[in-house]
């Protein structure tokens, strides 16, 4: 835990993928000529002959990509396979409603009476993490603090109750602080292994959470804390592992780990990925004079990609041992992903894990709706799980004795559940008389998440996807200071070039227009086939293969929104002589007009302009619900019915209407209506208002969701660009 501060499966989209509308019209945009713009689905471009002329299309845009390297930048060598694991299917893990004592409360959680019973009942939960009792109480020294000790029978007695009740049990684990074990807390394990500790191109160690350095995953402090975590798992038998701040860190003087390990482990890395010729022919040194570099660079670029790689193996290494005792057990890592820049090195290592797992302690419940968005775009399939900050936060540090506002908890809560992540709840708070309010809110939402599941099935439902890239974060977001030690205090540069989350996201939740997230690592006919819509507006980083995916989704009738210098930059973070996505569009980049491409169109925008002309090309697209401002809608859908979550960000009142799209495919009839602020559902009247149909509400609660019949033959009625 540090104290301070998906949902895109492509097998469930691919098996709905031909019941989304065709998109076919007069196109108008900016003056441009009438044309027509129709999308098809892979599985109803198969069976035409039009599949034959695109499959021989995309084959010779393959061949002409091959042919120049300055597009697919054939200099830069293939990297290397990690292993990886299956995922864990236990069920459990998609239904969970974890609860974390921590510290003093962790004694208060355990030791109390009937409390397993009493927090199920009322809150919901059915997991729990802890600290082992040696851990616990060297985290209680470190904190002055001893007074809540707790003796191994009385840890035991109360993982044994909460197990009684149903719990799942997590225990808490750490590479880089060994989960607070009692040698690494009083600094034993520093002092006797100083060759272990993390360490800045200076040499200076990372001392925050303890009296020791930072273990650093390259060197023997990998084996050592994988050997203390296997001990937990065979004293204690949980059904989790999680392993907190699960990467590199930094001091005030920048990013490491530039330890005598770290040398090594990269310098065999590049040689083994490029070869003495390359390097030497590439990045202009000899290979002897192979050593991590501390200005950006290609060898720069590399060091990034081998520090995320140091972490995904650290997964697999940990998971597979880990399943030597249990192969039902679970293992996930604590990252903070939404990091501006990623001193942390997390962006390979979300695959390599069970859970994708964060901190949120932002109080803006509009930037957790985009945070959500986000994380389930980093590891699809994956459950997502969010770990809500409901405790108050003040200039001193953490309260572990409040929560935050009631009125704030309202907001914040429902805008992680309705994205679809499973709530984790720090004990915070629990014990204080003042909270009693904001413990309601809490229960109120999380009982009614487990007594309503199904209105959190189905798979995402929307025609706009935006992709992200975790690759353009991590190479071209220069540091530009460093606060502190730790993992978090890193800013880029002012002012930043790129937004790890696209700015335009927020401005399309705002507009009423549900938006999915690709990661560009993701992009592939499978992935891409749902959306009739795609956006590209941060400086993404692609591969030859994920751009002709891009480009065979444009090619046979999608509708891309980009910026003039799209994939400009290589895998190295260097700039070839044309950028690789207009290039192979085709594309005239000084037009700011749609440009007809195969089937498909794209628009080029300036990034000033981004999100305004984003917003009026889905609206001339009748994409957006229509309903007052500071409202999100967020869609599901099942094979019989839409699931549309409302979240109301604002402290508004009264009536309303809710129009709907012509792409959603609603029926006229009756819709329930649920909110964690009543008991049963209510029953609505879905209206003909004009041409589209719609609801009327007597007024909206921070959070409720409809449900609705699908119309099934709306795809063959298509929604109109003007």
């Amino acid at each position: 835990m540090s104290v301070t501060k998906r949902f895109l499966p492509s097998e469930a989209h691919s098996s709905e993928s031909a019941e989304l509308p065709a998109l076919s019209s007069d196109v108008r945009i900016s003056g441009s000529p009438p044309f027509s713009l129709r999308t098809w689905t892979r599985r109803q471009f198969a069976r035409t002959s039009l599949a034959f002329l695109g499959s021989q299309a995309v084959s010779r845009l393959e061949c002409a990509l091959a042919a120049d390297s300055s597009l697919v930048s054939q200099t830069i060598p293939p990297d290397l396979p990690l292993p990886r694991s299956e995922p864990s299917e236990a069920r459990w893990l998609r239904q969970a409603v974890i609860l974390q004592p921590w510290a003093k409360t962790q004694y208060a959680a355990l030791v109390g009476v009937d409390r397993p019973r009493r927090l199920r009942e009322e809150f919901g939960f059915n997991a729990i993490i802890v600290l082992p009792t040696e851990a616990h109480n060297a985290l209680l020294d470190f904190l002055a603090a001893p007074d809540f000790h707790l003796t191994d029978a009385q840890f035991r007695n109360g993982i044994d109750a909460y197990r009684k009740e149903g719990y799942r049990l997590i225990l808490y684990s750490s590479v880089m602080h060994c989960g607070h074990a009692p040698d690494w807390q009083n600094g034993e394990l520093g002092r006797d292994h100083p060759e272990w500790s993390q360490r800045d191109a200076l040499g200076n160690a990372i001392t925050s959470f303890g009296h020791a350095a930072w273990l650093c995953g390259s060197t023997p402090a990998r084996e050592y804390t994988l050997n203390y975590t296997l001990r937990l798992v065979q004293e204690y038998s949980p059904d989790g592992i999680m392993l907190d701040n699960n990467g590199f860190g930094h001091t005030a003087n920048g990013w490491t780990c530039y330890c005598e390990f770290c040398q090594q482990g990269f310098r065999k890395y590049v040689l083994t990925r490029c070869g003495e010729d390359w390097i030497k022919s590439e990045l202009h040194i000899q290979p002897h004079e192979l050593k991590i570099p501390t200005t950006p660079g290609p060898l720069f670029a590399l060091w990034t990609q081998w520090r995320n790689r140091v972490w995904a193996e650290i997964n697999e290494l940990f998971r597979l041992r880990l399943r030597t005792i249990n192969p039902e057990i679970l293992l996930f890592a604590n990252t903070q992903y939404d990091l501006p820049v990623n001193t942390q090195a997390n962006s390979l290592e979300l695959q390599h894990e069970d859970v994708v797992f964060s901190e949120t302690h932002e109080t803006d419940s509009w930037y957790i709706s985009q945070k959500m968005v986000f994380g389930q775009a980093l590891a699809p399939g994956l459950p997502l799980w969010d770990y809500m900050g409901t405790f108050a936060e003040t200039p001193e540090g953490v309260a572990l004795d409040r929560l935050r506002p009631p009125e704030l908890l309202r907001r914040i809560i429902p805008a992680s559940l309705a994205h679809g992540a499973r709530p984790w709840i720090v004990y915070f708070g629990f014990e204080d008389s003042e909270s009693r309010i904001g413990l309601r809110e809490i229960a109120r939402h999380l009982s009614w998440l487990l007594s309503h599941r199904g209105l959190f099935a189905g798979t995402p439902n929307t025609p706009v996807a935006t992709i992200v890239s975790l690759r353009a974060r991590d190479l071209l977001a220069r540091v530009g200071k460093c606060i502190g030690q730790g993992v978090i205090g890193c800013y880029p540069e002012s002012p930043t070039p790129l937004a790890l989350i696209p700015p335009h996201m927020g401005s399309l939740l705002k507009a009423g227009v549900p938006v999915v997230a690709l990661r560009e690592t993701h992009l592939s006919p499978a992935t891409l086939n749902p959306f009739q819509i795609v956006t590209l507006e941060t400086d993404a980083i692609m591969t030859g293969k994920e751009v002709l995916a891009l480009v065979n989704w444009v090619r046979t009738g999608g509708f891309l929104i980009t910026r003039p210098n799209a994939c400009e930059y290589d895998e190295l973070g260097r700039k070839p002589v044309r950028p690789l996505l207009p290039e192979t569009l085709r594309l005239n980049r000084d037009l700011r007009e749609l440009q007809k491409c195969g089937k498909g169109k794209v628009l080029i925008v300036e990034p000033e302009r981004f999100a305004d002309a984003t917003l009026a090309a889905v609206r001339s697209c009748d994409v957006p619900f229509t309903l007052p401002s500071g409202i999100e809608v967020v869609c599901y859908r099942s094979p019989s019915c839409h699931i549309i979550h409302l979240l109301r960000h604002d402290a508004g009142s009264g009536p309303f209407s809710l129009r709907f799209p012509r792409w959603l495919g609603a029926r006229a009839g009756q819709a329930a209506w649920c909110s964690p602020s009543w008991a049963d559902s209510k029953m609505l009247e879905i209206k003909q208002d004009g041409s589209s149909l719609g609801l009327r509400f007597p007024e909206l609660p921070e959070y409720s969701v409809i449900t609705t019949s699908r119309d099934n033959s709306a795809r063959t009625k298509g929604f109109a660009i003007s």
